[in-house]
């Protein structure tokens, strides 16, 4: 049973912190997912050795989720 919908992906840039905004001017509660885009272990070097302190390069991916009930209020709140 899914509790909670995804309302957003992607980059964390201008339109997600505008989606942000919206979902709390209108009160509603939302959690967020963040994904760099980077894999722990480096496969060309082997899988037994990461890159630990490394900064990542790629993008930050971004999802935003509303709770299931809140879901058509988010969806309203995005498009006004």
């Amino acid at each position: 049973m899914l509790l909670k919908r995804e309302v957003y992906t992607g980059n964390k840039d201008e339109k997600y912190f505008e989606v942000i905004n919206k979902l709390k001017k209108a009160g509603l509660k939302y959690d967020i997912k963040t994904d760099s885009g980077n894999h722990g272990a480096d496969i060309g070097r082997g899988g037994a050795v990461g890159r630990f302190g490394q900064t990542s390069s790629g993008p930050t991916i971004c999802s935003v989720y509303v709770k299931k009930k809140d879901y058509d209020a988010a969806v309203a709140a995005l498009h006004n």
